[in-house]
């Protein structure tokens, strides 16, 4: 016997839990037109790491490095193409989650992309360390540490846009031994600046010595 869904799409090929829905949707509409009762199984895909033993699962680990660092790229979804971004950030945890803030311009390509979708992706690199060999170029690596995280991101309200800046500097002015308070930032100067973070839902993070 035929699957009745054996012309709908090919089992074989990968899909995506996007699509997955989707089609499980028009198979229920598709069995119970004909009166066709069936298991349906729905797998969720879930990312694992496959070298564990470079992982980093400790919280307070990731968010050192996160801590460390003041610059990272962000992915926003725009169509075809992802838009990847440097941006330099502010970060802090928030009910267990870390939270980035950014500021910058308040019209442009980041703000109209967020607005349309927010979920991004954003990748925070520290600890680079290039290591090449003369006379074996196949041995060449490099060790580094890394963060990986998604999320939502929102624009931050006028009322909170201070609180984010002092945030967002503090953060870049630590090593240097700065220190910024909400009245560091003058009104008029925080009215015409975009502040914007990431809420992050999902990090990882990897460490290869």
């Amino acid at each position: 016997m035929q699957e009745p869904w054996g012309q709908m799409w090919d089992k074989n090929q990968p899909i995506s839990l996007f699509m997955l829905e989707y089609r499980e949707k028009k198979w229920y509409n598709f069995f119970i037109d004909r009166e066709f009762c069936t298991e349906i199984k729905i797998f969720k895909q879930e990312r694992v790491m496959r070298r564990k033993d470079r992982e980093i699962t400790d919280l307070a680990e990731i968010m050192e490095i996160v801590s460390r660092e003041n610059l990272c790229s962000v992915a926003f979804c725009n169509g075809t193409y992802p838009y990847l971004i440097p941006v330099n950030y502010g970060a802090q945890l928030e009910d267990g989650k870390i939270v980035l803030y950014f500021h910058g311009a308040a019209e442009g390509t980041k703000l109209e992309c967020l607005k349309k979708d927010p979920h991004v992706s954003y990748t925070i690199f520290s600890n680079v360390d290039l290591r090449l060999y003369p006379d074996d170029a196949c041995k060449a690596s490099t060790g580094f540490e890394s963060v990986c995280g998604s999320g939502v991101a929102e624009l931050v309200s006028s009322d909170e846009r201070k609180h984010a800046l002092a945030i967002l500097m503090n953060h870049i002015g630590r090593p240097k031994g700065m220190c910024f308070d909400e009245n560091a930032f003058a009104d008029a100067t925080a009215a015409h600046v975009q502040v914007w973070k990431i809420v992050t839902k999902q990090v990882t993070g990897k460490r290869h010595e």
